[in-house]
């Protein structure tokens, strides 16, 4: 035991003083290359419209001139009902009451929705909260498990939500959590890489040690 408990000392030392080191080396390296931190933009359509850099609201709409007028101006009437509270709600209650409308488009229609109220936090959090308030009290008067409830987000408003914490969180990302989250992922990462990595299951043979060494780790 005495043995065991020197080797087990002097392995944790080894390891200390790597750590610290490696510690040293990666701050130095985020202070010269800094976080790299997405701009508002390019984070918030990640969330929005994942694998689309080629969506029509990323860029002008190629239309007819004649046919232009119109169409802005049927964009804009539409605009303003998004923004009456009454219509904004019956819209999405009645699309997701046809049999047809589908889990993409739930996801789709909540995304644009989260497009034209981003400038309008306010309004939006009214419209989410009564969204939600209809979505609890259809979960506990039917079937469905209240633990499932915003897991799955199969409903326009579970998706909605998802974009407003996306939103609201930028700010705190860039400015406090950030920077110790993607030093903690570099960390990681470091230590993954000092051992082989399967080329197809992408295991990595430290973090896989680990596993097995603590099994109620997951």
């Amino acid at each position: 035991m005495d043995v065991l408990e020197l080797r087990v000392a002097s392995e944790c030392k080894e390891a200390f003083a790597e750590l610290q080191t490696e510690m040293t080396d990666l701050t130095s390296d985020l202070t010269t290359g800094g976080i790299p931190f997405l701009d508002y933009r390019t984070y918030a359509m990640k969330v929005l419209l994942p694998n689309n850099d080629d969506h029509s609201v990323l860029r002008d709409m190629q239309i007819d001139p004649i046919k232009k007028p119109y169409i802005e101006k049927g964009l804009r009437l539409f605009g303003q009902l998004i923004m009456n509270k009454t219509f904004l709600l019956l819209f999405i209650r009645t699309l997701e009451s046809n049999r047809y409308f589908s889990m993409r488009d739930r996801v789709n229609v909540a995304s644009l929705i989260m497009v034209t109220l981003q400038g309008k936090m306010e309004y939006c959090t009214d419209i989410l909260k009564t969204l939600l308030a209809e979505l609890i009290e259809k979960c506990m008067e039917g079937k469905s498990h209240p633990k499932l409830l915003l897991r799955r987000t199969e409903s326009v408003a579970e998706k909605m939500l998802s974009a407003w914490f996306t939103f609201l969180l930028f700010k705190f990302l860039r400015e406090c959590a950030g920077e110790p989250l993607f030093m903690l992922y570099r960390a990681i990462k470091q230590q993954v890489d000092k051992g082989p990595v399967d080329a197809v299951s992408s295991e990595a043979r430290v973090l896989t040690v680990r596993r097995e060494a603590h099994p109620t780790i997951h």
